[in-house]
């Protein structure tokens, strides 16, 4: 449901507020809330609203890290950067003394954890976006203004911006790379981005490095399991012009190099076969195209080129990598992969694949129901062009210090 400027009104009045905490506090089901509010005074279009404003409170809260009382729709829900993104662009921003603009500000999510203190306008061309925007401030922050008008019309002179384009087809989930799907474009909001003084441009973690030319500093923010968004730093907010990082913003860990550095070094990592250890670069570390590069200082091998699993003699523990002891390998083979798993007493594995293409879902079917054994991995990939299964143990702890290299 796409709630409307007036819905936002609306749920920000007192007595709506004390409707949607009591039934997202109730815990009870979109049934029994719906036979609940008929019981109210509210119209037809007030009781949508109320539940589906109630259905969404606890997780604009888990998502915000606030316990205040937050709106937004499904959509600018799921747009939204989360506190951990958002806490890591307001320590770029620290100490920025001037106006900051946030350029299609959907419900406030990139500027809700910047310092009270700084002045902060909100532009969107959604009347709905900036009266959520606007809420949102004003229960987490001392609030901050909103404008209506098209971002590429805004002069950003002096002022440091953040720009997340719109995505002009909402039903586009995909976190690939399609520039012919943001509103701005790429080279709107290079212009935009230029003309500021300092910029921080949200862009779909599959987003192309080069979409802004050499003077941007390139950071895939993410977490151990998840790459987020990749976040271009232009004018006076990149520090390192034509680096590329990986950042865990959950952790605070971060790697990066010379773009040009990272690029040579994806043909530098040898080749050889899937023995000894497995290890698997973080979503962040991968999409920034830094596995290589680290894989080639750690003195990591592949199995194939086009497959991003790499392999080393000894454990790699580092925040940047899972690392699985390899038990045992086979074809790509219902039948040999239970005899294989039987063999090691393996009970139901986890299974991944990378760079083949088969059904995750058909082949856990294959397998059938198992006993219950020790747990274990199966990782479907390719060695020497053909596919092959590889069993390996749990992933091995990395330390808490960090990036270390173990033997």
């Amino acid at each position: 449901m796409e709630f409307t400027a007036a819905d936002i009104r609306f749920l920000a009045t007192e007595r709506a507020q004390a409707a949607v905490e009591e039934f997202s506090n109730a815990g009870a089901d979109e049934w029994e809330v719906a036979r609940a509010l008929l019981k109210t005074p509210f119209d037809a279009r007030g009781r949508a609203v109320l539940a589906e404003a109630a259905r969404l409170l606890p997780r604009l809260r888990r998502k915000l890290g606030t316990d205040a009382y937050a709106l937004g729709d499904e959509l600018a829900l799921a747009q939204s950067s989360a506190r951990d993104v958002a806490g890591y662009k307001a320590s770029l921003l620290a100490g920025a003394d001037g106006r900051i603009l946030d350029l299609c500000c959907g419900l406030g999510g990139d500027t809700l954890r910047l310092d009270p203190a700084a002045e902060v306008e909100g532009v969107d061309l959604s009347e709905a976006r900036l009266a959520m925007f606007a809420h949102n401030h004003s229960r987490m922050r001392n609030g901050a203004a909103a404008r209506l008008a098209d971002v590429r019309e805004v002069d950003v002179s002096g002022a440091f911006v953040l720009v997340d384009p719109d995505r002009r087809d909402p039903s586009d989930k995909s976190r690939n790379w399609n520039p012919a799907s943001l509103s701005p474009s790429p080279e709107e909001t290079r212009a935009l981005a230029a003309r500021a003084r300092g910029a921080l441009v949200k862009l779909p973690p599959g987003g192309a490095v080069d979409c802004f030319g050499d003077g941007v500093q390139a950071e895939f923010l993410g977490r151990r399991r998840e790459c987020c968004e990749l976040l271009v730093r232009a004018g006076a907010l990149a520090e390192r012009p034509g680096f590329v990082r990986a950042v865990h913003v959950d952790s605070g860990e971060s790697v990066g190099a010379e773009l040009a550095e990272a690029r040579r070094a994806a043909g530098e990592v040898g080749l050889g076969a899937p023995e000894g250890f497995l290890c698997e670069p973080s979503p962040a570390l991968l999409r920034s195209g830094l596995d290589r590069w680290m894989a080639r200082d750690l003195g990591l091998r592949m199995a194939d080129r086009d497959v991003a699993y790499f392999f080393s003699d000894r454990p790699v523990l580092s925040p940047f990598w899972d690392c699985f002891p390899l038990v045992d390998r086979s074809p790509i083979s219902a039948g040999k992969m239970k005899r294989m798993l039987d063999a090691r007493g393996i009970g139901m594995p986890v299974v991944k694949k990378r760079g083949i293409r088969t059904d995750i879902d058909r082949e856990i079917a294959k397998l059938g129901r198992r006993r219950e054994g020790a747990p274990g991995v199966l990782l479907l990939a390719r060695f020497g062009g053909e596919p092959v299964a590889l069993l390996a143990g749990p992933a091995l702890k990395p330390e808490e210090e960090g990036d270390v290299r173990n033997a």
